[in-house]
């Protein structure tokens, strides 16, 4: 029993490893379709956009607070979805509840209902030192 126990660890090790291997992939292809237009003929990545990039290049890095300025200046550029998103998340982290409140509402407006913008909101209500943890550490998206 021992044996399958450590056998049923090892499986949600490697789910969990291929999930965060896809979602960096992902992450890169969103990137390439942005600056590469995915092969249309449309206009080249805009300074929103690649403000945005460049925040979830320093987020990966573990750089939050250029993260967060990069975010800023994307937004400030072009309000956009996922810049919205992102920064919420980090404002919610830090317990900057009223300016996560705010960007989530922002986020909303655009893409109303999201599946991860309602779960940083549902996180908003915890104590700051409970959020983000055990089966509510990752958003909804990251199961799909």
């Amino acid at each position: 029993m021992q044996h399958h126990h450590w056998n049923l660890i090892t499986i949600e090790v490697e789910k969990a490893a291929v999930r965060r291997r896809m979602k960096t992939l992902l992450s890169a292809l969103l990137a390439s379709c942005l600056v590469a237009g995915c092969g249309s003929s449309e206009e080249p990545l805009s300074d929103s956009n690649q403000k945005y990039i460049d925040a979830k290049e320093l987020l990966a890095q573990g750089e939050q607070d250029k993260a967060l300025a990069a975010l800023d200046a994307s937004i400030k550029a072009k309000p956009n979805f996922w810049a919205l998103r992102d920064r919420a998340r980090i404002h919610a982290e830090r317990g900057e509840d009223e300016a996560a409140q705010k960007d989530c509402e922002a986020a909303l407006a655009i893409v109303p209902a999201d599946s991860d913008v309602l779960w940083i909101k549902g996180e908003l209500a915890k104590p700051v030192a409970q959020r983000f943890q055990g089966a509510a550490k990752s958003p909804p998206s990251s199961n799909r």
